[in-house]
């Protein structure tokens, strides 16, 4: 039977330790995290796996860690799939059932290349999730969002649908919104080449 995990990889971390508590302790799933996510939620007390990430130094000076295939394949793989099924157990691979990721926000004019990175790594998360709507994936983008997630899987021992389809409209318009943010600011430091170039080689 394929194990069940959250995935966690956020800019602002404040209130994510009481959501990753109430996930494992009400459904019994495993939480997975990004790095730095990962140690602060481990600070927090709670016990992380760490998400797939090739280990090479990241590319363009930290613009984009690698992260490893296995990820497309537990967000993508056909669930009523005896054959996928069978697959991602053997590879280890659990079922992705909610995604928590916020945004790097994207900087004013005037700010150092350091503060210019865009949150590639996030959008390619946050597409991977939104992009597979046949999975019911629970895509979570706002930490307003925690307290009526935390109220339904107390409640009600599960995540419900509605919240589900009212959260991926949300994270379809921030993506898009951060998107075009990216293209259009020119205090970006990285063009559209390059974004779209980071993007498809996710992808393959």
């Amino acid at each position: 039977m394929l194990k069940k995990a959250a995935i966690f990889s956020t800019h602002d971390k404040e209130g994510i330790e009481h959501l990753a508590r109430v996930v494992v302790e009400n459904l019994g799933w495993e939480i997975m995290a990004t790095p730095g996510t990962k140690s602060y939620l481990e600070a927090h007390g709670l016990e992380v796996s760490p998400l797939w990430i090739v280990e090479h130094p990241e590319e363009f000076d930290g613009l984009a860690r690698v992260i490893d295939k296995k990820v497309v394949l537990a967000f993508g793989f056909d669930r009523e799939n005896p054959k996928h099924i069978a697959k991602a157990e053997e590879l280890n691979i659990p079922q992705i059932d909610l995604l928590v990721c916020n945004l790097r926000p994207l900087p004013r004019h005037n700010v150092s290349i350091e503060e210019k990175k865009p949150d590639l790594n996030g959008i390619f998360l946050l597409n991977e999730a939104i992009l597979n709507p046949q999975n019911h994936i629970t895509v979570v983008t706002d930490k307003e969002q925690y307290g009526s997630l935390v109220n339904s899987i107390e409640r009600f021992g599960k995540i419900l649908q509605y919240q589900s389809l009212q959260f991926a409209n949300q994270a379809r318009m921030m993506v898009g919104e951060y998107s075009d943010q990216i293209y259009n600011n020119s205090s970006v430091a990285m063009p559209r080449e390059a974004v779209n170039e980071f993007l498809s080689a996710q992808q393959r």
